[in-house]
C-alpha cells in the first residue's frame, strides 16, 4: 500500500523552496496542487504566482545572469 499523502501548507512549501535556494546555487520551481499557482525561488528572493509569461521572463533573466 502507498503511504498516506501529508499535506503541507502552501507558505511552508515556499518558505522551504526559498532555503533550498539560499543554501544552493538551485533555481526552484513550485506548482500548487491546489490553485495551479505557479512560484519560483532564485538565491533566496521568492517569486510568488507568476503567470507563464512572468516565468519564462524570470528563467530568462537567471540565464542570462548565469553565463
Amino acid at each position: 500500500r502507498a503511504p498516506a499523502a501529508i499535506r503541507v501548507p502552501g507558505a511552508v512549501i515556499l518558505a522551504l523552496s526559498k532555503g533550498i535556494s539560499r543554501a544552493s546555487d538551485a533555481l526552484v520551481i513550485v506548482v500548487s496542487e491546489e490553485k495551479g499557482w505557479i512560484s519560483m525561488a532564485l538565491k533566496d528572493r521568492l517569486y510568488p504566482n507568476l503567470g507563464t509569461f512572468a516565468l519564462l521572463e524570470k528563467l530568462g533573466d537567471a540565464r542570462e545572469k548565469s553565463q
